[in-house]
């Protein structure tokens, strides 16, 4: 992004050039980012996506600081619901998982825009945290997302075997599900790792404002870009989890009645991909350069807010779905916050 912040510390960007012009030379996109001027910084010049952003990015700064504390909490109050009634299946560390993965990314994205919205840090400072910041937030969505994906893999294995009765060490199994998923989390920091190199600390006015840090601009960090955004944090398990879903719900049609958990489980694993499938969709067209053409870098503006808005709505999908459809959460929770003692039962 290019611009300056204005009297009240928000950004007032005249064009977006972080995500745009990044895809490969055959899909006619350029990689030099000096050629991609679609808004140019001359209001004048593009005042369409000019009062877009003016008007639209202090109300983003507000949702994403926002989403970051309504987080926390939503996914506190499942987290300590969970370990409340005891893990016994590996579905039970997934819930966990996931809601540890989402509160600590969205955490990530309020302290980002909390530094941004205040000036960012100081100049040739800070590349620690700016390292920290943004390595958790693009860790901890791709471990949410393929969290989410293995839990729709169980659900799949579950219309055949149900949770209740688990073979021992299999993935139903709460040490073989803690077993994959360490091995997931290490697969996705390692593959993470470039955005440790790529970011630094902020050495100029814009990137302090505008991008909290200074990102390598070179070929390299553009193609693990969109490596990033289609196979490793949003397409490719956004995309698996649908088919996975849509696979799931078909068996659950045809075959006979499930319990409360396959079927909470299910509904969670639709929402994850109902609220998280047109972000990714945009954020890959964007990077790809299918917004660059001339008329199209409004259209993708727009649909960029509109769909980094819904996404944030996500937070409280996990939370309200157990609450109405699971009632073995319902007692556990309350159980909970009347500091009654622990009791352990079998899902249903």
């Amino acid at each position: 992004m290019v611009g300056t912040v204005d009297e009240d510390g928000i950004l007032n960007a005249y064009f977006i050039d972080f995500y745009s012009g990044f895809g490969p030379h055959w899909l006619g996109a350029s990689l030099s980012l000096a050629a991609n001027q679609s808004c140019p910084a001359d209001p004048a010049a593009c005042p369409l996506c000019y009062h877009t952003q003016k008007s639209w990015r202090p109300h983003q700064f507000r949702l994403y600081l926002a989403t970051g504390v309504l987080s926390c909490i939503a996914n506190l109050l499942v987290v300590m619901a969970v370990l409340h009634r005891g893990m016994r299946y590996s579905c039970h560390w997934y819930l966990v998982a996931m809601a540890i993965s989402d509160s600590l990314h969205a955490s990530c994205l309020a302290a980002i825009t909390q530094l941004i919205g205040s000036g960012g840090l100081p100049l040739d400072s800070g590349a620690a945290l700016c390292k920290a910041l943004y390595y958790g937030y693009f860790l901890c969505k791709s471990v949410s997302n393929w969290t989410v994906v293995t839990l729709s893999a169980e659900l799949c294995a579950a219309l055949c075997r149900p949770f209740r009765r688990p073979r021992r060490g299999g993935l139903s199994d709460l040490r073989g599900g803690l077993l994959l998923s360490g091995a997931e989390f290490c697969a996705l920091a390692a593959a993470a790792s470039p955005r440790l190199v790529f970011v630094g600390a902020p050495n100029g006015e814009t990137d302090r404002a505008n991008m909290l840090c200074a990102i390598e601009r070179r070929q390299e960090f553009l193609y693990y870009a969109i490596f990033e955004t289609l196979a490793l944090t949003y397409v490719l398990p956004v995309a698996l989890n649908l088919l996975l879903s849509a696979y799931s719900v078909c068996r659950l049609l045809r075959g006979r009645r499930r319990g409360q958990l396959t079927r909470v489980l299910m509904l969670a694993a639709l929402a994850s991909t109902m609220f998280n499938a047109p972000y990714a969709t945009v954020l890959a067209a964007t990077q790809l350069g299918l917004f660059d053409a001339d008329g199209l870098f409004h259209l993708g503006l727009c649909l960029y807010y509109a769909t980094s808005a819904w996404s944030c709505l996500g937070v409280f999908c996990n939370l309200t779905i157990f609450l109405t459809f699971y009632a073995a959460f319902r007692r556990s929770l309350v159980s909970l916050l009347t500091c009654q003692p622990r009791r352990r039962a079998e899902p249903r």
